[in-house]
């Protein structure tokens, strides 16, 4: 182990980055989740809340959303880390939540206003890792597209991008964007439902992000949570290289299984940076 990055396994990982340097940049693409891989997972000291989180646990909505939105985590959170469920069983609760979740957001009105403040805020409650900047420029100078997929709020995360400056043209957001009404209430999300442990059912193949990324057969994906390493599967890759960040230590063994390396302790995004100049 190198400072706060853990190699799972030194001759896989060299095999790995090997062969996607002899493809070269041309044939390489990213895949990113969001909330706690590129950005932190703690701010100011204090664990890091999702923009749902933030939502929930503030005052953006009454007392009764927050009671009810409570009660719909501490109903279904249990099934998300239990690792007893079966992949079927565990995607069944989590799209019952995020549907149950969603209504909720109906019936409470939740409106665009509400939503554009919750964007204004998150400049206060949420971070960017290390080099960023350093991140998002080697892709934009090489032509690297990034696809950024995430369970949280679109909307949001567009916003977050756009505020920072980071937002380019070869950067997509496949998330969950909200549908309005003339009156700016929401109606729903604008696709399918994107949640924690079906980000690999996706059919990146019908995004507009596809036609950027349909002849490279080699991926970096970055993600926070087992099952994000699933954000590939939609895909056929030749090489797929997971890094995965993890603030939890109790977890390290679980993670080595399905991730290639691991960065630790809220890391920056050098190491990845480190790899694409390689190949570059």
């Amino acid at each position: 182990m190198k400072d706060n990055v853990v190699i799972v396994n030194e001759k896989e990982f060299n095999r790995k980055v090997e062969q996607i340097k002899k493809g070269g940049l041309d044939n390489l693409h990213i895949i990113a989740d969001f909330d706690k891989t590129l950005t932190t997972a703690k701010v100011n000291g204090k664990d890091f809340k999702s923009v749902i989180a933030l939502l929930r646990e503030d005052d953006y909505l009454d007392k009764d959303y927050i009671e009810k939105a409570h009660a719909l985590y501490d109903k279904y959170s249990p099934f998300e880390n239990d690792h007893t469920l079966s992949v079927k069983e565990k995607i069944k609760k989590m799209e019952a939540w995020w549907q149950e979740h969603l209504d909720l957001h109906i019936e409470k009105g939740l409106t665009k206003n509400v939503v554009d403040k919750l964007c204004r805020d998150t400049k206060y409650k949420m971070k960017f890792r290390d080099s960023i900047d350093k991140f998002i420029n080697v892709l934009k100078d090489n032509g690297v597209p990034l696809l950024v997929f995430s369970a949280g709020i679109g909307d949001v995360i567009q916003y977050f991008f756009e505020s920072k400056g980071l937002l380019h043209k070869d950067i997509s957001i496949i998330s969950n964007f909200y549908n309005y009404d003339a009156s700016g209430r929401i109606t729903g999300y604008k696709g399918k439902i994107i949640h924690s442990d079906n980000k690999g059912e996706i059919a990146v193949a019908k995004d507009k992000h596809f036609s950027k990324i349909k002849d490279r057969k080699n991926v970096i994906l970055l993600g926070d949570s087992l099952g994000d390493t699933t954000m590939a599967d939609g895909l056929e890759h030749k090489v797929v290289l997971k890094i995965g960040f993890l603030d939890d230590g109790s977890k390290l063994e679980a993670y080595k299984k399905v991730y290639d390396v691991l960065i630790l302790n809220d890391g920056s995004l050098e190491f990845v940076v480190d790899i694409i100049k390689k190949i570059e």
